[in-house]
This record gives C-alpha cells, sequence and structure tokens, in this order.
C-alpha cells in the first residue's frame, strides 16, 4: 500500500488483517476529511457573514498549509495543538470541544465502515465459493 509521507510516496507493509483499516486511512480518508469540513464550513456560515467561497477558500488554505508544515517540519498534531493552542485561549477552548467530542463520531466511523468492509468480504467469498 502507497501512502505519503514528508511528501514522498513510500510503500508500507501491513498485515492481511490491518488492510481494511490501512485502506480507511488511505482510501476513503479524503473523503472523511472532505466532509468534516463540509460541516466546519457550513456551522461556520452560522455565526459569520463572510462569503461561503471565502469561507472554503480559507479552510482548504488552512488545511494545505498546516499539512505542508507537518510534513516538512515532521511535527505530530498533538505538536500543532501545542503550537497554536494558547493555554486558557480561544484555540484551546475549540480544540477541547474536537477532543471531547469527536472521538466518538470517529470511533462510530470506523465501527461502521469496516464493519461494512467485512460484509462486502463475506458477500464475495460467498459468491466466490457458490461459483466453484
Amino acid at each position: 500500500m502507497a501512502v505519503w509521507g514528508r511528501c514522498l510516496p513510500i510503500s508500507l507493509l501491513l498485515p492481511e488483517n490491518e488492510m481494511g483499516m490501512g485502506s480507511e486511512l488511505v482510501s476513503c480518508m479524503p473523503g472523511f476529511i472532505a466532509s468534516i469540513f463540509d460541516v466546519i464550513c457550513k456551522e461556520a456560515r452560522n455565526h459569520t457573514q463572510i462569503p461561503d467561497d471565502q469561507i472554503v477558500n480559507m479552510v482548504l488554505n488552512t488545511m494545505s498549509a498546516t499539512g505542508d508544515l507537518m510534513l516538512r517540519k515532521e511535527m505530530t498534531f498533538e505538536e500543532v495543538v501545542t503550537r497554536v493552542a494558547t493555554k486558557g485561549g480561544i484555540t484551546q477552548e475549540g480544540t477541547q470541544v474536537v477532543y471531547d467530542k469527536l472521538p466518538e463520531i470517529a470511533g462510530e466511523l470506523f465501527d461502521k465502515t469496516l464493519a461494512k468492509r467485512r460484509m462486502i468480504a463475506e458477500k464475495a467469498a460467498a459468491s466466490f465459493n457458490e461459483a466453484k
């Protein structure tokens, strides 16, 4: 499975039993990320008069710059949060909401997608066995 790191494609060996999660983290993740930031942009619209296209542009540029910074500086997510979230400040207030609420959503996301992946694999195996 090819993944990106340090802005260069790399190959990664995963045990067969981890291919589902590997696929979630690579092939499905663009959809997950896009849906998360779509929700964020839609919620931002409820709190501002900034035009939709400008909201999306600001978020996309921020996403791109953050990813680039993390890859170039080999930073972890936690390091970025620590770097930008002043103790007791606005960013810390927002990141706390994310850390408090998003784990439940992320857990459900992986529970459902991995269950769907298993169901599809089971159907494919059954169909293959019937064709023999």
